[in-house]
């Protein structure tokens, strides 16, 4: 998600309705169907623009969302067997696939540092089988 890169574009869109109405109001001012369209769009586009900047504001709060993942790993304190009983895609931001054997799971509390890891957990050793054969997968958890 990209929160602030939709703001900006709203923000862009509401420059250009704003710049069609006063064309508009020079042009033609009598025509009231076109003007109120452009007033609904900018209306319509401003309030996303509310939206979007309170989704930043709760949605990324870091304590609300440590809450959030202890609720969401409440259920799970035995281990766990299978990956399809975990809901890992609620849990991680993003995973990256850094090799065969490794993997990274993201935990973003902040939209604006998705590039680079702020803190990470201590690696993890998994052992898993396919046909009998044993692998060993190393895995981190990356807070950003």
């Amino acid at each position: 998600m990209h929160l602030k890169e939709d703001i900006k574009a709203l923000e862009g869109k509401i420059n250009a309705l704003q710049q069609k109405i006063s064309r508009f109001l020079n042009d033609d001012p009598d025509d009231e169907t076109i003007k109120r369209e452009l007033l609904y769009d900018k209306e319509q586009a401003e309030i996303d623009i509310a939206y979007l900047n309170n989704k930043i504001i709760t949605s990324y709060d870091a304590e609300k969302k440590i809450l959030y993942y202890k609720k969401l790993l409440k259920p799970y304190k035995k281990p766990i067997n299978n990956l399809e009983d975990f809901p890992i895609d609620e849990l991680f931001n993003h995973v990256v696939v850094k090799s065969r054997n490794k993997v990274s799971f993201g935990l973003a509390f902040d939209l604006e540092r998705t590039k680079k890891p702020v803190d990470s957990f201590h690696k993890i050793k998994t052992s898993y089988l396919i046909r009998k054969t044993e692998h060993k997968l190393d895995s981190q958890i990356d807070l950003y």
